[in-house]
């Protein structure tokens, strides 16, 4: 006859709790919607914010000196200019008188007379009602300013998002040293 099996001792049921985040976890994760609900609010508040806002206001003499220095560095920018550089005065003083052959001076030629042509057609261009260069050039510094407007929106934008990241952080970490204190 076979012999009895014993009885297995019964287990304890698994806590609940085994399957649920922990409470702090939770309230965590609710304060954290909650910043970034009020983060959002205030990201869209600044991105309202007129650019007149952003711009902060200089003096006149502040204004003048900037405007001077921008001249300055863009007088040294010379984009027109060819890569070779001229050939120096006291040199030149000395030298014998070039010699052309008679393709230089067919090239040269051409040259003069291309460079008229493109007067020309300005001076009609002018007469006519076109733009000139300086309409051009006032509708770049135009450009370049509301491109500067807005990289300075940007930034600030961005400080903001800095700001208020920072903000959260320090709250997460206030609330958690005063889980700390009242568990110790």
């Amino acid at each position: 006859m076979p012999e009895p099996v014993p009885k297995v001792k019964v287990t304890n049921p698994i806590p609940s709790s085994t399957y649920k985040s922990p409470r702090e976890e939770m309230e965590l994760a609710k304060k954290k919607e909650e910043h970034r609900k009020r983060s959002e609010q205030m990201l869209d508040q600044v991105r309202t914010l007129s650019a007149n806002h952003t711009k902060t206001a200089k003096s006149t003499k502040t204004q003048e000196r900037l405007n001077t220095i921008v001249k300055d560095s863009e007088a040294q920018l010379k984009f027109d200019s060819h890569k070779a550089r001229p050939v120096p005065k006291k040199i030149m003083e000395n030298a014998a008188p070039i010699k052309l052959n008679a393709a230089a001076i067919l090239r040269e030629d051409a040259l003069y007379t291309k460079k008229e042509e493109e007067e020309l057609k300005k001076i009609v261009g002018v007469l006519s009602g076109e733009g000139t260069d300086d309409d051009f050039q006032v509708w770049k510094k135009q450009r370049d300013e509301e491109l500067r407007l807005e990289e300075a929106e940007e930034r600030a934008r961005k400080k903001m998002i800095g700001m208020l990241s920072y903000e959260e952080a320090m709250l997460a970490k206030q609330k958690l040293t005063e889980l700390n204190k009242t568990k110790g």
